[in-house]
């Protein structure tokens, strides 16, 4: 695939269409076709093609057939419409949710939810509602987590270590 060679590759995510999602850093999200013969760019902000913190794909995950969430680092979520093929910003429901989103390090969809994980929060999304599972005041740089089988939360990080949450 030569049109991301030379391209730094954050994430990548299989859809339920077996197309492969590839985020960069910087240069926005490009779609694998499932028969690997075509690849297609969806920079989010189309007016900053190369660069740009907006094009920084931090995470990708499934929100249903025609919705993907792509998290950023620095410029919060979008909702990628897959048939308009655009993006519009996600929006936390809460003032107070919205101070956290900028970073999004992690994005997880379970059956239950669709977890994020910011530079200060970690949010469990529903259709509902969005609830705050956890405050970052302990480590500076959150990077991935885990809901192991027993519920529990595992955050880790660049240089702090990892953090418990027990259910």
């Amino acid at each position: 695939f030569r049109e991301l060679y030379q391209k730094t590759i954050t994430c990548l995510y299989e859809d339920n269409e077996k197309n492969v999602w590839v985020g960069t850093r910087l240069n926005g999200l490009y779609r694998l076709s499932a028969e690997g013969k075509t690849i297609n760019r969806f920079p989010i902000d189309a007016l900053r093609l190369e660069g740009g913190m907006i094009n920084f794909i931090s995470s990708i995950t499934e929100l249903s057939k025609n919705e993907m969430l792509v998290g950023t680092f620095g410029e919060g979520a979008f909702i990628f419409d897959k048939q308009k093929k655009n993006f519009f910003r996600y929006t936390p429901r809460t003032k107070e949710e919205e101070k956290g989103f900028g970073y999004v390090t992690q994005i997880h969809n379970s059956g239950n939810g669709c977890y994020v994980l910011t530079n200060r929060t970690f949010y469990k999304i529903t259709n509902d509602e969005d609830v705050v599972l956890w405050q970052n005041n302990i480590i500076t740089a959150p990077t991935t987590f885990l809901i192991d089988n027993c519920g529990i939360i595992w955050i880790g990080s660049d240089g702090s270590g990892i953090v418990k949450l027990e259910p």
